[in-house]
């Protein structure tokens, strides 16, 4: 019998615990989506941690409470990556919004609706149990402030790209989108586009293809910050100052510089 640590996909209000205990016949696999029971109703869990029972039942029984059994696996391969649990714990913690709020609110909804296939590269599987400790990286953000800031873009980009590396390259508005695209298309055909505006379907095809690449270019909003990454080497915010990397008019609200800051930390 194993203790199963989960996230509830759900917004629980602080104060109360954000990862909810059950115990179940089998372990469960890390950043897998179970069915758990909550109050009077089923929702998803993102499985965060498995641990035998034998070695828990006096602290258990101490505690003066009963666990109760998860439900069956929605999909039983994991559905983020390490870097992405990481960066929602801190927006969770930084914003002060529940950890399960920004999943439901900051990643696509069919990742939380249904079986998908393992959206994961071969290698993210891999690192998910050996980068478990990630150290955050003393990073030294270069600020560009000149005409010919493009040139300066693509040098960086061409280095990362022949290194193998995946690129996130913001601009504020979806209306840029298309210069930047065509602009970086000089440098190479392997680019794929997440915002707002793409249809359901579209999206999700792209959320995938990203998560199953070592390199090329993700042009997006400040909603990409949140993708399956699994060798990303660079972060461009194009227009830092614009305000609309403010995200001001939903929740959480969050600044995507400082997000981006912090993935390329945990990246």
């Amino acid at each position: 019998m194993y203790i199963i640590s989960v996230i509830p996909v759900t917004k629980i209000p602080f104060p109360s615990s954000q990862i909810l205990s059950y115990y179940s016949s089998r372990r469960a696999k890390k950043y897998s989506l179970v069915s758990i029971p909550l109050a009077k109703r089923n929702i998803l869990g993102l499985v965060i941690g498995s641990r035998s029972l034998e070695k828990q039942k006096i602290s258990i029984k101490k505690a003066g409470y009963q666990l109760k059994h998860i439900g069956p696996a929605i999909n039983p391969e994991p559905v983020v990556t390490p870097h992405q649990l990481k960066l929602a714990k801190w927006l969770s913690e930084y914003y002060y919004f529940p950890i399960g709020g920004i999943f439901k609110t900051l990643f696509p909804e069919k990742l939380f609706t249904k079986p998908t296939t393992n959206i994961l590269a071969p290698d993210t599987r891999q690192l998910s149990s050996a980068n478990n400790q990630v150290v955050r990286a003393k990073l030294l953000p270069k600020l560009v402030w000149d005409k010919n800031r493009w040139n300066t873009y693509e040098q960086a980009i061409k280095k990362q790209l022949r290194a193998r590396k995946q690129v996130l390259f913001l601009v504020p508005e979806i209306n840029q989108i298309r210069d930047a695209e065509k602009r970086l298309a000089r440098i190479t055909k392997k680019i794929t586009v997440l915002h707002s505006s793409l249809k359901k379907s579209e999206y999700w095809k792209n959320w995938e293809s990203i998560g199953l690449q070592s390199s090329g270019i993700v042009i997006g909003t400040r909603m990409a910050l949140f993708a399956p990454f699994v060798n990303l080497g660079m972060v461009i915010l194009d227009e830092e100052d614009n305000p609309h990397y403010k995200s001001w008019d939903m929740h959480p609200r969050y600044h995507a510089r400082d997000v981006a800051l912090t993935l390329a930390e945990f990246s």
